[in-house]
């Protein structure tokens, strides 16, 4: 059951993608609180890595950041908490958060990954010709950090561009399933 759903999020999510990404930060707030919230069931690896740490004065939790991440972060990652019932928490998973990748190191993208089709493997794939400047750009006002090491911050430094969410979704369409779901 789980493989024929992963499929079908990888299908279906190449679309869906494009009409959740504006709800991203407030996706990451709901799932991400309600995961740390050690009276909830829920758990997310990818933020239990992160060692987080309840503060009381500012009700939420720090994040340390993995140590391979800690040198290009600015922030030291925050989730600030919120109230969310169980039945909120699954409506945003699969109407929402799902459908993005949370993992991604500039939000909707991944500056290396766009390397590979400025300068690697893939300088002479079609979207580099058509799309050579956009991923340049995007490559260059990108800030670091992906949402898991960085927690609600991610939401003060969008990073969005069409080519470079297009290529990197059609790599990792639909992958925060994958998180929780799948427990990687």
């Amino acid at each position: 059951m789980a493989k024929a759903f992963m499929i079908f999020a990888k299908v279906f999510g190449l679309v869906w993608y494009w009409f959740v990404v504006p709800f991203r930060a407030y996706s990451r707030s709901v799932v991400h609180s309600y995961a740390l919230d050690p009276s909830n069931d829920v758990r997310i690896k990818r933020l239990d890595e992160r060692n987080p740490e309840w503060s009381e004065l500012l009700k939420g939790w720090y994040l340390t950041p993995l140590p391979q991440h800690d040198v290009k972060i600015v922030h030291r990652g925050f989730v600030k908490y919120r109230k969310v019932s169980k039945l909120h928490f699954w409506l945003v998973v699969f109407l929402l958060w799902g459908w993005v990748d949370d993992d991604s190191n500039h939000d909707t993208f991944d500056t290396g990954h766009n390397d590979r089709y400025l300068s690697g493997d893939l300088k002479w794939h079609p979207m580099t010709l058509l799309f050579r400047f956009e991923l340049e750009e995007a490559n260059r006002k990108a800030t670091y950090g992906n949402a898991f090491d960085i927690g609600d911050y991610r939401a003060d430094y969008p990073n969005f561009s069409i080519p470079a969410a297009l290529i990197w979704n059609t790599r990792n369409t639909a992958y925060n399933f994958n998180y929780l779901l799948l427990n990687i």
